[in-house]
């Protein structure tokens, strides 16, 4: 902000006189090598943000633009003519590629973007690759395969012996419907006729299995309730229901990954390999480095030379690569410069015409602000020519307006998200998209009355024919769409519906569909399907850990590129991407029972290859913004920074008065499920986390002044004398007090208590002037909440980044677009949220570039015994999932995402004691009495072990003997019936050699092509290759080419299938081979079952019971929380207050290093800091004025 230091003395006026042409070349013209332009241009910024990219590479790119259709207006100086010549020496010399597929050109980041695995097939094809060749030589051929090989990602194969890096193939997928397989191994005990799907022989293949490889469920449990999806049976109540669905799910899916594995034959998996890879494991990563970009921006940004950094240089050539994408960039990286650059690239080189940005209400002035400046400050767009429509929330004002007609071209229309809401579809459009898209969103499926009830629905939400709307998008002409935060509109798809035979697979909830991303949905679709591309979002968090909200935000700007991929609609994303189970949670009357959640993220290296596609993600540490490093308390023992500073805890004691709350809570979840009052649990959930807060909320009590409010709220106390610390250590050393913020997203009406309480008892002040306005007053506390005009909003953050306002009270409304971070120290939140998102947010005010703090504190209290600590944890765990899923170094195909702990959920949420032993012992109870079954069932089939032995000889004696005889008389095996003339009469296995197989039909040549391939088998039989395997292919032969079976044979495979089976349990696997003796191994058996038997009647026993209530008890108390007193936990705060001592450029930010000393070099006052400034710009003046002279 520019200020008024006074009137010129003459001496300088008659300088500024005789030099003023000087000065203005200096200022504003070419003086000093100073360009003249207030605006950069392409060759410019070409030269400078295009490092190792050829003048042909960017002429090759834009001729390759212009011929797709964009003008390219910007890029005038690199047009070219494409001649013969030309083309062929791009294309020898690397800088245009043949795709194989069209035979189009192609730069290189087009070429090797895509499915590389069907380039690399359809390049291999003869007459592509003659094409090729002739037209530009073998080398240049060559090379192509090079490059595809060279940026083809690493196959994977379920061979692999490290099961965590095979692909992940689910047994309900379409995948394995559709996929076909000819045979199993001979060792699986079955024989296949025809070519029949992965399905379908799966489920023979678990009717093989012996129980104590399907462990708990039963090969047809499998089959009927997870792999045929039927309902639960009349006569199986609502636990034993739940056991199944979870045991069935993670059995049949754990048993699949054994089929495919150990049971397909190596062709067969080689073509699933195969398969898989193509569909699923093509995508190479974006090449964002050899995409020019060229740019027509304003030199100056806020006063300062614009300077593009290298990661919004990525995002600028990632949206001119895929189109429609999302820029989740950290807080402080620039997506909103990134994307005020792109939306003005994509207008002057005519990509669109009349792009729209939606964002929040609080950040509206802000982008204004960022593009067209402030005053005498420039912004981005300043000098383009480019318009702005600000349109806020067509609200009033705007009556008068021509909504009837496009927007001007080559201006950018501003809305908020409530302006977007008053902007509909006409019905022509509808007509054109509406019907497609909702059947997107609806998941179709349904009758055609539920179609039409959905597409009502959604006419609705988008806004056709509706009184709200005041104008349609598409008579508007808009062309390409911004929204900014765009996390706020991620609940499209909430949940997975059941497929066509109405089987629902998946079960997981992610509550209601947001009206406003259902009209996103339908607007970002609209703009893709109109124009090719051109949808742009923005956020620093664009999902949590739910794989709804990650579908969600991909079907914004991939939809049509996920259907492309193989991913046609959420349900095969789910099949492809998510392993989901059953674990347990706790029931409103206290009892434990079971709900779908997320138990792995399945194909990682794929879901990470498709996010990266169409969301370009950057943190702060990766791109190494300057940001105070950040302290989270409580620090734990899993802190990176406890070796250092010990454990700084924020768990406090609940007080009395909350105790007593905290019991009825207790009492009213215990009181049994309320079937008209389905909320109940989460309401005493809400209820527990108000009473944490504060008992205020939650009981009808009326607190009687400032002091009675603060001193009844622990965790207020505890913040205020925290902040109380925080001011009277810079008191002591007579330096400026640093801003701290509170956040508090509940009792807003509490707030002013809280404020009273800083004033008159830690003497914060009221009725500051501005410095920059002195009439108008500020407090030192100030309180900001939804619904506060934006200009007093805007008025607290300048005085509070000014210094003038210390603290500001606030509730969500602060997450977005208020930017505190300039002398801000500490965070507290004292109201935990279950999203991550909002604690990302939440930390940007004051964590981000342009502290002068060289560390920041981000404090979140706990109260014990309540729903704090639990949503912490929940907290924490999410955050780490969210950084897995980014971070991709190799850690195998699958990340585990166990949701929720059965044992964290039963000791942090369930108070009786009882119900856990209760429930314990029900469990160990059930393992038991599995385990016996098991161990019975080896006990009866080792008595059959020596006759099934004996059998399996005797069947292969017969086996042998009836092949041997086919063998003697295979001459006389007949090719065709005697009724059958298409051969020129009656033909045996012996006629061959006089038979021309070039005339005869296809189905004979294949009958006869078998008859060899079994006649050969049965002369290596003959000559004493008797092997199961070579039977099980002789048979299988035998009945594709004879359409025969053999009773023998059938009864030899069966019987071997179950011979090798006992093998491995009754002797591998218990370390004895084959010529063990039989009684010992039956000795050993009915040991173990005597064992378990007593173990199951020990259950019952008092003793047990006490034993496993001591260990639970133990076990509780482990995991409790212990809450410390206020005072004890301040303490532990303050050890970290001489962090305030040190300043942004006192430490090293790319290695944050805590420390509990006090900085001791001086700290330079704000004042000083001025007085500095001003010296130096002196000091530029002189050496000016030295120049000019000379």
């Amino acid at each position: 902000m520019i200020e008024f230091k006074g009137k010129l003395k003459n001496e300088t006026r008659v300088k500024i006189k005789n030099n003023e042409t000087l000065l203005n070349r200096l200022l504003g013209g070419s003086g000093l090598n100073r360009p003249a332009s207030k605006i950069t241009t392409v060759s410019e910024t070409v030269a400078k943000y295009n490092p190792g990219i050829t003048r042909p590479e960017i002429e090759a790119w834009v001729w390759y633009r212009r011929k797709n259709g964009i003008p390219m207006k910007l890029w005038k100086d690199y047009f070219i003519e494409m001649t013969t010549k030309k083309q062929a020496d791009f294309v020898k010399n690397g800088v245009l590629f043949v795709n194989p597929e069209n035979l189009e050109l192609e730069p290189f980041p087009i070429f090797v973007f895509g499915n590389v695995y069907t380039k690399l097939t359809a390049i291999n094809k003869a007459d592509t690759a003659s094409k090729i060749i002739d037209l530009y030589g073998s080398g240049v051929f060559d090379a192509h395969i090079k490059v595809l090989n060279e940026n083809k990602p690493a196959a994977l194969s379920i061979q692999n012996p490290m099961e965590s890096e095979r692909p992940i193939i689910l047994a309900i997928s379409e995948f394995a419907k559709e996929f076909g397989i000819r045979q199993l191994r001979e060792d699986s005990g079955l024989t296949l006729d025809l070519e029949e799907s992965l399905f379908y022989v799966y489920k023979k293949w678990l009717r093989e299995q012996d129980r104590d490889i399907l462990g708990k469920v039963s090969a047809y449990e499998i089959s009927t309730y997870y792999l045929g999806g039927a309902n639960k049976p009349r006569d199986i109540d609502k636990i034993e229901w739940g056991a199944i669905k979870k045991l069935t799910k993670e059995t049949g899916e754990r048993l699949f990954k054994v089929f495919l594995h150990e049971a397909l034959e190596h062709e067969d998996q080689l073509r699933l390999d195969a398969e898989y890879n193509v569909k699923y494991n093509a995508i190479p990563p974006l090449q964002y480095q050899k995409i020019p970009i060229g740019i027509e921006v304003s030199r100056k940004f806020m006063g300062f030379d614009l300077d593009i950094r290298p990661a919004q240089r990525e995002g600028i050539a990632f949206m001119e690569l895929v189109g429609s994408g999302i820029i989740a960039y950290d807080v402080g990286v620039g997506k909103t410069i990134t994307a005020i650059i792109e939306v003005a690239s994509a207008l002057k080189n005519g990509k669109c015409k009349r792009p729209l940005i939606v964002v929040p209400n609080p950040t509206y002035n802000n982008w204004i602000k960022e593009m067209f400046g402030s005053g005498p400050l420039d912004g981005i767009l300043s000098g383009t020519g480019i318009k702005l429509n600000e349109w806020y929330n067509l609200g009033v004002g705007f009556d008068g307006m021509d909504l009837e007609s496009p927007v001007d071209e080559g201006s950018i229309t501003l809305v908020t998200y409530e302006g977007l809401n008053k902007i509909g579809f006409s019905a022509e459009t509808q007509k054109k998209h509406l019907e497609s898209l909702s059947t997107i969103l609806g998941q179709s499926g349904g009758t055609e009355r539920n179609k039409e009830k959905e597409l009502e629905k959604f006419r609705s939400i988008i806004g056709v024919g509706i009184k709200d709307t005041v104008a349609d998008v598409d008579t508007l002409g808009f062309d390409y769409v911004v929204v900014d935060e765009a996390h706020n509109y991620k609940n499209v798809f909430t949940s997975v519906k059941s497929d066509g035979d109405n089987k629902k697979q998946f079960e997981i909830q992610g509550g209601q569909p947001s009206n406003r991303a259902v009209k996103l949905f339908f607007l970002t679709n609209y703009i893709q399907r109109e124009y090719g591309r051109n949808v742009m979002l923005l956020t620093a968090t664009p999902f949590t850990n739910s794989p709804l909200e990650i579908y969600s935000m991909l079907s914004f700007v991939a939809h049509e590129y996920m259907v492309k991929n193989n991913i046609r609609n959420i349900t095969r994303f789910f099949e492809l991407y998510i392993q989901e189970t059953y674990e347990y949670v706790v029931a409103v009357d206290g009892s434990i029972q079971q709900k779908s959640v997320v138990k792995s993220f399945n194909n990682r290296i794929s879901l990470q290859k498709l996010i990266a596609s169409h969301i370009n993600f950057k943190t702060g540490e990766e791109v190494n913004i300057p940001r105070p490093c950040k302290v989270n308390l409580p620090i734990t023992k899993t802190s990176e920074y406890s070796k250092k500073t010990g454990l700084i805890l924020t768990y406090l004691k609940l007080n009395e008065g909350q105790s007593n709350v905290q019991k009825k809570i207790n009492a009213a979840a215990a009181t049994g499920q309320d079937k008209n009052d389905p909320g109940k649990l989460l309401r005493l959930m809400s209820r527990s986390l108000n009473n944490a807060l504060t008992p205020f909320l939650s009981t009808d009590n009326e607190p009687f002044d400032y002091k009675d409010f603060v001193e009844n709220s622990p965790k207020i106390q505890y913040t205020m004398d925290c902040v109380k610390s925080v001011k009277q250590w810079h008191e002591k050393r007579n330096q400026p007090v640093s801003g701290q913020v509170i956040y508090i997203d509940r009792g807003k009406d509490y707030f002013r208590f809280i404020k009273e309480y800083l004033e008159k008892e830690l003497g914060y002040k009221t009725g500051i002037s501005l410095k920059s306005n002195p009439r108008k007053k500020i407090d030192e506390v100030e309180i900001m909440i939804g619904g506060m005009p934006a200009h007093k909003k805007e008025a607290v953050k300048e005085a509070f980044n000014d210094g003038i306002c210390k603290i500001i009270i606030g509730t969500s409304t602060i997450k977005e677009g208020i930017n505190l971070q300039k002398k801000s120290t500490v965070l507290y939140n004292l109201y935990p949220n279950w999203n991550p998102t909002d604690l990302r947010q939440l930390e940007g005010r004051i964590w981000r570039q342009k502290n002068e703090f060289g560390f920041v504190r981000v404090v979140m209290p706990l109260m014990e015994n309540s729903m704090d600590v639990f949503v912490f944890q929940k907290l924490e765990e999410k955050t780490a999932r969210i950084n897995d899923l980014w971070n991709r170094n190799g850690r195998g195909n699958v990340l585990d995402e166990d949701s929720l702990d059965p044992n964290e959920v039963k000791y942090a949420l369930v108070t009786d004691i009882n119900k856990l032993v209760e429930f314990e012992k029900d469990q160990i109870g059930a393992d038991l009495k599995s385990k016996e079954f098991v161990l019975r069932s080896q006990l009866e089939n080792l008595d059959g072990y020596s006759t099934l032995k004996s059998n399996q000889n005797i069947y292969l004696d017969k086996t042998i003997s009836f092949f041997k005889d086919l063998y003697q008389n295979f001459g006389n095996t007949k090719i065709n019936d005697y009724y059958e003339t298409s051969l020129g009469g009656y033909k045996l296995y012996s006629d061959i050699p006089d038979i021309d197989l070039k005339k005869i039909d296809k189905k004979y040549q294949n009958k006869i092509k078998k008859l060899n391939e079994l006649y050969k088998l049965l002369t290596s039989l003959d000559a004493g290759q008797q092997d199961i395997k070579t039977i099980v292919s002789i048979y299988r032969l035998y009945k594709l080419s004879l359409i025969k079976t053999n009773y023998v044979t059938d009864l030899l495979i069966s019987t071997a299938s179950k011979f090798a089976k006992l093998q491995k349990s009754l002797f591998t696997n218990r370390g004895y081979d084959e010529n063990t003796n039989i009684d010992l191994i039956k000795v050993e058996i009915e040991k173990e079952i005597t064992e378990v038997d007593a173990e199951i009647k020990d259950l019952k026993s008092p003793e047990f019971k006490n034993k496993l209530f001591d260990k639970i008890t133990k076990e509780k108390k482990r995991l409790q929380i212990s809450g410390g007193t206020i005072q004890d936990r301040v303490n532990d705060f303050k050890k970290l207050n001489n962090l305030l001592s040190y300043r942004f450029s006192d430490v090293d930010h790319s290695n944050c290093v805590i420390t509990l000393k006090e900085n001791k070099s001086p700290i330079i006052s704000i004042d000083k800091t001025r007085k500095l400034k001003l010296a130096k710009a002196k000091v530029a003046a002189i050496r000016i004025k030295l120049a000019l002279v000379a």
